[in-house]
Order: C-alpha cells, then structure tokens, then sequence
C-alpha cells in the first residue's frame, strides 16, 4: 500500500511543517501592529513635549524677572533703557562754555577801547589823536579843494578839538623834480594853514612841512592814484 502524501501548502514538496511552527508564525504576525502603534505613540509624545517646553521656559524667564528685577539682555535695551547723553548735545555745551570763556577777554577789551574822559569841547580823548584829515589839490596847484561847506566844517572840527600844536603836511605826487614838488608841496600846506587863520586859528597852533612825492597813499602809476597823492594832511599833534 502507498502513503498519503500531506497537502504541500508552502510549495515546497516533501517538506511538511509542524503545527508548532504554524502556531509561532501566527504570534509573531499578531505582535507587529501593537509594536507599530507603540513607536507611533513614542514619537508623538516626543514632539508634543518638545511643543510644550516653549512656553515653560518663557514663562520660567518672566518669573525671573519679576523675582529679581534683572532684565533679559538685549541690543534694543542698551538704545533705550540706559540714560546715555547724546554726543552732540556734549559738544554744544564744550563749543558753549569756550564761547562764554572767550566772549569775556573780548568784551573788557570793547569796555577798555571806550572814551571815559571827554576832553575840549566835549569830544573824547580817541577822537582827537585819529587819523589826519586829507585836503586834496588839482594838478600843479596850491588851491584847496573843499568840495563843500560841510567839508569845511569838518576840517575846522578837527582843528577846534586840538588844543595845543597842528601840523600841515603837503604831497605831491611823483611828477616833476624832487625840488619842484618840495616847494609845491609846502605850497600847499601854507594854503591851508591861511584857510585855518581865516576861521580863527591861531598862526602859533599851526606847523607847516612838505613831505613832496614821498610816502604815497595810492600807487603813481595810474592817473587816479596821482590825484589822490597831491594832498595836505591836517593832524592834531595834543598828546
């Protein structure tokens, strides 16, 4: 008789499974889904408590603060919350206290220059001693030029506040020879000594000199510059 041959269920011929391995694969394919389900779970709770430690933390530093009174760093804070004092307003109040200790000097400076004591006539002591006053002459000629009678006057302002000795020098300028303008130059200054006589000055107050070409006041080389050197300088020599 023959045996019965057992049902080849895996393909593979001649080769019967136990029922104790068949039970052993059924177990095994039975815990794969709850081992899944588990990681699953894992892996969430991991990314729901990385979720929730965000908060915890800002809510531990706010604690901080309020406990201790110490702000968190930050470069906004050091713009903000420290009392810091611009530069530019530090160099205005150094431009402001050199200004002030600078401004002092020049001040006693103006207060000193001031007339304290008139003298003559009531016109300060400054005034007398100022620049000459100028006459000026045409061409070759010893005959003042007074454009006006305020001209005039002023020239007898002048020689009203000197008290003691006025001094007439005559100019030429650089035309003709060194003995033609010496004489014509006190030609000139003895023309305005008598315009002086004639207002009342007296001839003792008065010195006449003739400086001729020398010390110009504008440059001989142009016409104009000519003009303004023939001249007669009237000065008060009080001192």
């Amino acid at each position: 008789m023959k045996k019965p041959r057992s049902l080849d269920l895996d393909g593979l011929d001649g080769v019967v499974h136990s029922s104790a391995q068949l039970t052993s694969k059924a177990n095994w394919s039975g815990l794969i889904l709850p081992i899944l389900l588990i990681i699953l779970l894992a892996m969430a709770s991991f990314w729901l408590r990385q979720k929730l430690q965000l908060p915890i933390n800002t809510a531990s530093s706010e604690e901080t603060t309020e406990n201790t009174g110490i702000k968190p760093f930050s470069a906004n804070a050091l713009q903000t919350d420290l009392p810091l004092r611009p530069v530019d307003e530090q160099r205005i109040d150094q431009k402001e206290s050199v200004n002030q200790a600078t401004e002092t000097p020049q001040r006693l400076d103006e207060e000193l220059a001031l007339p304290t004591e008139p003298t003559g006539a009531g016109y300060p002591a400054a005034t007398i001693n100022n620049s000459p006053f100028t006459i000026h002459f045409k061409f070759n000629s010893s005959k003042p030029i007074l454009a006006s009678d305020s001209e005039t006057k002023e020239m007898m302002d002048v020689a009203n506040r000197c008290h003691r000795l006025l001094r007439i020098t005559g100019y030429t300028c650089n035309l003709g020879s060194d003995e033609v303008n010496r004489h014509l130059g006190l030609a000139r200054a003895d023309a305005v000594k008598q315009v002086l006589m004639n207002y009342g000055i007296s001839i003792q107050r008065i010195e006449t000199v003739s400086a001729g070409e020398n010390n110009p006041i504008a440059s001989n080389a142009t016409p104009s510059g000519r003009a303004k050197n023939r001249r007669a300088e009237l000065k008060c020599l009080d001192q």
